[in-house]
């Protein structure tokens, strides 16, 4: 079976929080692989395909955080009741760029 992925992932966990656009609540969460088009992230909650997410990420605990914009692209319901949750890069943006962080 031949790889099909664009960008090669980086099987890594690192911290993430992330919220909804125009919501105030925030979520923590971790992020399972990361690429440079996206990330897989484990979560409690379940998100819908389509709804627009504000990223923070700790890449490098000694680095500054990581700002992006995301989309949700796929969802899969674990047997435990939580999500692994595919997110597209949409743009990384600066933090004044992006609100509730």
């Amino acid at each position: 079976m031949s790889e099909k992925r664009k960008y090669k992932r980086l099987s890594q966990v690192v911290p993430v929080r992330h919220r909804k656009q125009k919501e105030a609540n925030v979520k923590s969460s971790q992020a399972l692989d990361i690429s440079t088009g996206g990330m897989r992230i484990a979560s409690e909650a379940q998100l819908e395909i389509g709804s627009e997410l504000n990223i923070e990420m700790h890449i490098n605990k000694s680095a500054q955080p990581f700002y992006a914009k995301g989309e949700v692209v796929w969802l899969k319901e674990k047997e435990n009741k939580t999500f692994d949750v595919g997110i597209k890069f949409v743009r990384v943006v600066q933090k004044t760029e992006i609100e509730g962080f």
